[in-house]
């Protein structure tokens, strides 16, 4: 006798996958490096790729800003820190 999942009438919501666009990938990926150079107490090198990263997050629509300010704030306050 095999088990059937029950039916509850909810309806799953699903997952919008939203395409990021290549200006948010790169602004991510500059955020991530500039972890790294910290990681590897590379103050300056964190810096200068911080000031990049911010610089395209100036670019980004309003829904990819929210996607990725909180990872430039936190960086921005370990490097002012």
């Amino acid at each position: 006798k095999s088990v059937k999942p029950r039916k509850t009438g909810k309806k799953r919501k699903e997952k919008k996958i939203i395409a990021k666009s290549e200006k948010f990938e790169k602004c991510n990926q500059t955020l991530n490096d500039a972890k790294e150079a910290l990681a590897n107490k590379d103050v300056s090198k964190a810096k200068k790729l911080y000031i990049e990263a911010r610089k395209l997050y100036i670019d980004l629509d309003s829904k990819e800003r929210k996607g990725i300010y909180d990872d430039l704030i936190e960086m921005y306050m370990k490097l002012s820190g």
